[in-house]
């Protein structure tokens, strides 16, 4: 708070449950950046408080606990400081110079996220209405796929390669995917 002074919901802390029984305590205050756990704490738009205390542990069936540990880590660093917003156009060729932060270098780094990882991210922010969190784990999608070729695309998507058919088909339905085909662009 700007005036020093504490609202009720700073001591309110929120249980999250994952898919698979794992379960996460994190401040009512970073958990409102979900705008599903928002809504489901029954906050009004314009209102930070809670109606009534969180009690009951908030079942997050799609989302997995190694997943959710990210997202609750994500949560937890931005409680009281919003990601700020990724430029548009973006003005660097790199994700790491783009988002200049090195702890969204780190929380995104190979190593502590690996592909699978980053994808059930996408999925949970998407799920849980965390734009930041969407926005920053799609910019790192679209560096990891820029200049690749369609077996790297294919690797790293863990994609199956298409019968002639299904290309055949794809072509015809799907022409603007192969414009590009051939070129280094």
């Amino acid at each position: 708070m700007v005036d020093g002074s504490t609202t009720v919901s700073d001591n309110y802390m929120v249980t999250l449950s994952g898919s698979d029984g794992g379960e996460f305590v994190l401040p009512f205050k970073a958990a409102i950046q979900s705008i599903l756990l928002k809504d489901t704490l029954l906050v009004d738009e314009d209102e930070e408080e809670p109606h009534t205390p969180p009690t009951e542990t908030i079942a997050l069936e799609r989302v997995k606990s190694e997943t959710l540990t990210k997202v609750v880590e994500f949560l937890k660093h931005h409680e009281n400081d919003p990601m700020p917003e990724i430029p548009h156009p973006l003005p660097h060729d790199t994700f790491e110079q783009n988002v200049g932060n090195d702890w969204y270098q780190n929380f995104f780094d190979v190593e502590n996220m690996p592909a699978p990882l980053l994808f059930d991210l996408m999925r949970a922010g998407n799920y849980m209405n965390i734009k930041s969190l969407l926005d920053l784990a799609c910019l790192k999608v679209t560096f990891m796929l820029n200049g690749k070729n369609e077996e790297e695309i294919r690797e790293i998507l863990n994609l199956p390669a298409m019968t002639r058919e299904e290309e055949e088909r794809a072509r015809i339905q799907h022409p603007w995917i192969f414009e590009f085909e051939g070129t280094n662009n």
